[in-house]
């Protein structure tokens, strides 16, 4: 895992999805609604727990791809950057013939 690509990956998305985590919030804030006696609490905290779970996860996986984009991205322009300099090396030496 390159380090630009992984800088870059963090730049683009912070450290968990916005939308990922705003979606647990609410949930969460749902579940808190209900009383602890209601919902029992070792069921609260396993829900709750199981939500900072999931979004880790999520957020694990996300990251993990766009890395890998960024990486495969810069690889791409390395490639095209080396075969311009092949194309430009050629067109010199075809300049260099016909003079």
């Amino acid at each position: 895992m390159s380090h630009s690509a992984r800088k870059a990956a963090f730049s683009s998305v912070p450290e968990t999805c916005p939308y990922v985590d705003e979606a647990f919030d609410d949930m969460v804030y749902e579940i808190k609604r209900l009383s602890i006696e209601e919902f029992g609490t070792s069921s609260f905290n396993y829900i709750i727990e199981r939500c900072v779970e999931i979004v880790k996860k999520q957020t694990t996986s996300l990251r993990d791809a766009l890395i890998l984009a960024y990486e495969e991205k810069e690889e791409s322009e390395e490639e095209l950057r080396d075969r311009i300099a092949q194309l430009e090396d050629r067109i010199e030496e075809l300049e260099n013939q016909i003079e």
